[in-house]
C-alpha cells in the first residue's frame, strides 16, 4: 500500500444536503406562470400580438420558437403531442393543450 505524501489539509467533502441546506436549491414550480390544473388551457395569450385568429399549425409554431431570440419554456397546441419539445439549443420546452402559443422565461406568452 502506497503512503500518501502530500502536506496539505484535507478537508471534508461537501455533501449534496449542505449545499441544498444553505441556499435555495431551485425555484418553486407552483409560483410559475402558467402551471395549473392538468388539462388547462393556461393564461390568455397577450393581446399585443395581434390576438386571436385560426390556428396555427404545429410547423407553423415549431417555426415561430424557433426563431424566437428568448429562451422558449412552454407552448401550446391543441392536438396532443409529447410532453416535451426538444429546442435546438439543448434544452426542452414542456408542451401542453391548448390554443397555438408559447411562452418565454419572462413569462410572456405569445399567442400565433
Amino acid at each position: 500500500m502506497e503512503k500518501l505524501t502530500g502536506k496539505g489539509s484535507r478537508g471534508t467533502r461537501k455533501t449534496v444536503a449542505d449545499v441544498e441546506a444553505g441556499g435555495k436549491a431551485g425555484i418553486d414550480a407552483t409560483d410559475q406562470p402558467g402551471n395549473g390544473e392538468i388539462g388547462d388551457k393556461g393564461p390568455a395569450p397577450s393581446a399585443q400580438y395581434g390576438g386571436t385568429r385560426q390556428s396555427a399549425g404545429w410547423h407553423e409554431l415549431t417555426d415561430a420558437v424557433h426563431d424566437e431570440r428568448r429562451q422558449v419554456v412552454r407552448m401550446w397546441f391543441p392536438e396532443q403531442r409529447d410532453a416535451l419539445y426538444a429546442l435546438g439549443n439543448g434544452t426542452n420546452a414542456e408542451v401542453l393543450i391548448g390554443e397555438p402559443a408559447y411562452q418565454v422565461t419572462s413569462g410572456e406568452i405569445v399567442a400565433l
